[in-house]
């Protein structure tokens, strides 16, 4: 998932020169979700991209063993050095239409859409300071997943390998 999403929004930014780092998934982590997984990190992805007012973008990924309330889960962590989020906009970047800025291409669709996507799936998507305390130096969005078999199905959600 992680990997095609990271191929699709390097498409869609090709006057710039993006590397995302995926470099630990050597073996897939799975997590309970459905096709629309894809989107999620593609819209975080595109986001990072297009909010870099650089011609040269580096997003770093990493995935995170833990457990929250009692759930086996992974955190995902998509890390920009862009513009940075003010903290007082760290939530409001998540309500429908809502544009930080606006000198920016876009609909304030993406992040609503990413963490209706995450919920869905039984997750958990926010925002946090690339550098703690200096919103500057860019925002890692954190996506939380449960935790799922690869042989395992539940409903709709079924095991998808990140």
């Amino acid at each position: 998932i992680l990997t095609e999403a990271a191929e699709e929004a390097r498409g869609m930014y090709s006057e710039k020169s993006v590397r995302i780092n995926l470099g630990q998934l050597i073996e897939p982590h799975y997590v309970r979700g459905t096709s629309l997984l894809s989107r999620l990190f593609v819209n975080l992805f595109t986001n990072s991209i297009k909010h870099d007012p650089g011609q040269e973008v580096v997003i770093d990924v990493l995935i995170e063993n833990t457990v929250e309330e009692g759930q086996p889960c992974w955190i995902v962590r998509v890390i920009d050095h862009g513009k940075g989020i003010p903290d007082e906009e760290k939530e409001r970047v998540f309500e429908r239409f809502h544009r930080l800025d606006t000198s920016v291409s876009g609909t304030g669709l993406g992040l609503y859409v990413a963490r209706f996507i995450a919920k869905s799936c039984g997750g958990k998507l926010w925002a946090e300071d690339t550098v703690q305390g200096d919103h500057t130096k860019g925002t890692t969005m954190v996506v939380q997943l449960p935790k799922a078999d690869k042989r395992q199905g539940a409903g709709s959600r079924e095991a998808a390998p990140l």
